[in-house]
């Protein structure tokens, strides 16, 4: 794994991206993509992570989680690799193993940077075109943060609890930000964290980030930068 070896500081959010081999596909109908989801609710209870989003792709996935232990992400992608391998090899008998997680990573400053991200994952399946609006696809974080619907993968984090008193007014500021699409600079910025491994944020946070989690850049950067770049 690209960044495997990257030394996450804990109850830091990180923006994850992995990518299908050779561009292929991840999921191939609802059954892998509900496959999957349950292994990530598995694995992130094992290694003691909080998933806030995620969006699941035919290609690709995109999640946003938070370790509570300084080897979480690794742990979180290795068992990924592991299980939803040995499912993929298991339903499509394949020899070998059935899918690997490699994966590009950033670590994400919190307000206002995380929300951003929260937008930017929910809003791929739109980006990607496969949807008209991020309430139309199924695979995503954003049902349950925009409408309510009960997801038992996802943590809240303060984030986005301090949008509204309530779960009514929470969820109807949260559908609004999401609706007004990122600008051209938000979305250039979390595509640059994510293709150099540098951290999401100020740049106070960067420093220190960088200055606290020696070889994050250089794990990640071995992570080439792969796929559509999104447009806002």
């Amino acid at each position: 794994m690209a960044v495997e070896a990257a030394q996450v500081s804990v109850t830091i959010p990180v923006h994850v991206v992995s990518r299908g081999p050779q561009q292929g596909p991840v999921f191939n109908d609802d059954a892998d993509f509900h496959a999957f989801r349950q292994i990530l609710d598995e694995v992130a209870r094992d290694c003691a992570v909080r998933v806030y989003a995620y969006a699941l792709m035919q290609t690709h996935l995109q999640l946003l989680l938070e370790p509570a232990e300084r080897d979480g992400l690794g742990c979180v992608m290795r068992l990924l690799g592991q299980r939803y391998g040995r499912y993929v090899a298991a339903r499509y008998r394949r020899r070998g193993p059935g899918w690997t997680a490699t994966y590009s990573a950033s670590l994400v400053e919190r307000a206002p940077f995380l929300l951003q991200c929260f937008r930017y994952i929910e809003r791929a399946p739109v980006h990607t075109g496969g949807v008209a609006t991020p309430c139309a696809y199924a695979w995503s974080s954003y049902a349950a943060h925009a409408l309510g619907t009960p997801d038992p993968l996802l943590a809240q984090p303060a984030d986005y609890l301090v949008l509204g008193s309530d779960e009514a007014s929470r969820q109807a500021r949260y559908r609004s930000y999401v609706e007004a699409p990122c600008s051209r600079y938000a979305i250039r910025r979390i595509q640059r964290a994510l293709c150099y491994g540098y951290p999401l944020g100020s740049e106070r946070f960067r420093r220190a980030m960088e200055a606290a989690n020696s070889g994050w850049e250089q794990g990640c950067h071995a992570q080439p930068c792969r796929g559509p770049q999104i447009e806002a």
